[in-house]
């Protein structure tokens, strides 16, 4: 790399070479798992998918393959749009008498994506998380109570969604969970997706 300066004249003679550990890493970028390592090491501009990382890594266990799918996923299309807004020259960074060229991103999101689709449980909670999004208006319906709360079903579908009586955060007023019984429909807000317990957390609207 000679500088992240794309308007700086860039002349052959400033190559200098790219080390070992270097190739290797590039060779790396079509490894889930290495992705997800970069993921938890990198400097975001963006500060939304900084904090959906940070989140991930405080509260929940970092090698579980869905933290790392997701990691890797939100690393790799974090990369391309970053290059396409601060890079956009970037082929020419690289001499045509290289052995190794520039990496297309997309081959990495491609291994990604490859990676979610071999595993058919990983591929169905992570096509829920990216259909359920935070603050979505959804119709919950009660499956069963419990001292806490309530555990639904979401939308018509085979997606767990839970509602607590017990923190403020839910929006759950005690006399109203007091009525709730198994069949009746809530509607609520998405809140964020719970990954000790693979559910969606819910707000209570009415």
């Amino acid at each position: 790399m000679l500088c992240e300066n794309s308007a700086m004249p860039i002349e052959e003679g400033d190559l200098v070479k790219i080390t070992i550990p270097g190739a290797l890493h590039l060779q790396m970028l079509r490894n889930v798992s290495y992705l997800s390592a970069c993921a938890e090491d990198t400097l975001f501009k963006n500060t939304e998918v900084m904090t959906r990382i940070s989140n991930r890594l405080k509260f929940h266990e970092s090698d579980s393959k869905l933290v790392v799918a997701l990691n890797a996923r939100d690393l790799v299309n974090y990369l391309i749009e970053y290059r396409k807004e601060y890079l956009t020259n970037s082929d020419e960074l690289v001499s045509k008498k290289a052995i190794i060229s520039s990496v297309d991103l997309n081959d990495s999101l491609h291994a990604v994506e490859q990676w979610i689709q071999a595993d058919e449980n990983l591929k169905k909670t992570i096509s829920e998380i990216d259909y359920f999004t935070v603050d979505m208006d959804v119709d919950a319906c009660v499956v069963s109570k419990n001292s806490g709360g309530v555990v639904c079903t979401i939308a018509d579908k085979d997606v767990k969604g839970f509602i607590s009586s017990l923190e403020p955060k839910y929006s759950f007023p005690r006399d109203v969970y007091s009525k709730i019984k198994p069949g009746d429909i809530l509607k609520c807000k998405v809140m964020e997706f719970d990954f000790t317990h693979r559910s969606f957390q819910l707000k209570y609207l009415n």
